[in-house]
């Protein structure tokens, strides 16, 4: 059944990761092109944004990457939905080959297996590789960035957000009988889940620690916090009222003498930089379990609610 399965969806395999190869190709042609061009010592600052006439072109570029096309990069997973998963049950139903696949020895079990095996092993595969591309990319600013501005493209994280991506749509797919109706799923059911991962699940898998005075490679979450002579926490505008200072226009702007002569000490929340692969392990199995969910649904769909 996996190379029948392979037979069927070939086209849609290969182009893919004709997408996911030649996007993995540009980063590693631009680290080339970076390494060929900079100074070992002059390559990790040219990651800052800033520009730096030892850089010449490239903070511009570097800086246009992580702001802009990071974002739409972002959604590949969505994308696996949309163009693989999708199709494997919907596109079955819409040109009626339901009625030939189904009626054979092939239990719908044994078929829908192979689909979803072939399917998320590639989709796993087309993860890694891009992964594997981005951090070699960016792997000379780690010394000077630390590894969580990666953590979206992670070597582990990131394929289990494409297997994830591709069940989401297989299981849109399968409910809604359109393959298109399983895409806009796939997308817009993607959306919310990465931006509620990102920004509420990632910070608060474990706690986050209290430092004076933040390191390279530490992920700040949160706000700043105040500790006074006895040692209790205050958050920011407690603190400002306890010692009599207004409010500034801009936080962070707060005079440094009065807050230390009132007896507050400022404190950073972060997750630090040695947590940096269990929180990718946490949050790759996150998403292993949400496909998880997805497949075992369309499996309950296909085989129990189908005629």
């Amino acid at each position: 059944m996996i190379w029948v399965s392979w037979r069927q969806d070939r086209a849609r395999l290969l182009g893919l990761a004709a997408l996911f190869v030649v996007l993995a190709a540009g980063y590693v042609a631009m680290g080339a092109d970076m390494r060929g061009s900079l100074s070992t010592v002059d390559l990790p600052d040219c990651f800052a944004g800033a520009p730096d006439p030892r850089c010449g072109d490239w903070p511009a570029l570097i800086a246009f990457v992580h702001n802009y096309a990071q974002l739409l990069l972002t959604l590949l997973p969505a994308a696996l939905g949309m163009f693989l998963g999708a199709p494997v049950v919907a596109a079955e139903l819409e040109h009626h080959t339901f009625r030939f696949t189904w009626t054979q020895s092939v239990t719908r079990g044994r078929w829908l297996g192979s689909k979803v095996l072939l399917g998320g092993a590639f989709s796993v595969a087309y993860g890694l590789v891009f992964a594997a591309a981005y951090a070699w990319w960016f792997a000379p600013a780690i010394q000077r960035e630390g590894r969580f501005p990666t953590f979206d493209f992670g070597l582990v994280s990131f394929p289990a957000t494409c297997l994830f991506g591709f069940a989401l749509g297989l299981a849109g797919g399968a409910v809604l009988r359109q393959t298109l109706a399983g895409a806009a799923v796939a997308l817009v059911g993607f959306l919310p889940v990465i931006v509620v991962v990102k920004n509420l699940v990632r910070p608060r898998l474990f706690s986050p620690v209290l430092t004076e005075q933040t390191h390279v490679g530490d992920l700040t979450v949160g706000t700043q916090v105040f500790r006074d002579g006895a040692g209790v926490i205050h958050g920011y505008d407690e603190t400002l009222a306890l010692a009599g200072i207004p409010r500034p226009p801009i936080p962070g702007m707060e005079p440094v003498d009065r807050l230390a002569s009132a007896g507050f000490t400022r404190l950073y929340p972060v997750q630090p930089a040695g947590r940096f692969w269990t929180l990718q392990l946490c949050e790759a199995g996150l998403f292993v379990l949400l496909a998880a969910l997805c497949v075992a649904g369309a499996f309950w769909w296909v085989r129990r609610r189908l005629a």
